[in-house]
């Protein structure tokens, strides 16, 4: 799908994403037409970044940050499972990891009403069971901050400091060793230009 990122309004719908077919699609478009495109909003696919690069020379590439962030999110989602498999099916570690997985994913986790937990046999609310389950183990713990730094990084930062904020977050997570995170950081050294460049405003919108 070619969308303008202003009006939202589709530009065309394309029958595949494979990067010849891309090429050729955009070959028929005039150069001067083309030269006048500033910026390609895409997901982390490489073949897009080599499309623009070979079709569109003066644009701007800029990954979405949703992007960023879930494949940050599935890569700490894998420390959680490989974890998980670690401990048998009747335990409260497999417990805790296995039903309440997605207190790692979310953006903030408020206090709320304590409740009464049977498996566990106490009253209990979502930060408690979020130490809980950050206690299992060293790895998902260091993971875990490692995915609220970038999401920290991700909210607060802009394009005047994006570039600074970035390589500060980068120098935390290349001292992990845990094998998920350590793709991450490749990832993310990957399309360090285009995150940055993410933080830029048309309009007043990133």
């Amino acid at each position: 799908l070619l969308l303008d990122f202003k009006s939202h309004q589709l530009i065309d719908m394309l029958p595949e994403r494979k990067k010849y077919s891309l090429l050729n699609y955009f070959e028929r478009i005039p150069i001067g037409e083309r030269s006048n495109v500033q910026y390609f909003i895409m997901d982390m696919y490489q073949p897009y970044r080599d499309v623009v690069h070979f079709r569109f020379p003066k644009a701007k590439i800029a990954v979405d940050s949703f992007h960023v962030v879930k494949n940050i999110n599935d890569s700490l989602n894998a420390v959680r499972v490989r974890i998980m498999k670690g401990y048998k099916s009747n335990t409260v570690e497999y417990y805790l990891l296995k039903n309440f997985n997605w207190l790692l994913l979310e953006k903030e986790v408020r206090e709320g009403k304590r409740r009464f937990n049977k498996r566990l046999n106490q009253y209990i609310n979502y930060p408690q069971l979020l130490d809980r389950i950050l206690a299992i183990s060293p790895e998902l713990k260091e993971a875990y901050q490692i995915k609220d730094r970038y999401l920290l990084f991700n909210t607060y930062s802009d394009f005047s400091n994006a570039e600074k904020n970035f390589n500060e977050m980068m120098s935390l997570i290349r001292k992990s060793h845990i094998p998920e995170i350590v793709v991450i950081h490749k990832m993310l050294n990957n399309w360090k230009e285009e995150i940055i460049n993410s933080f830029i405003l048309v309009d007043g919108r990133r």
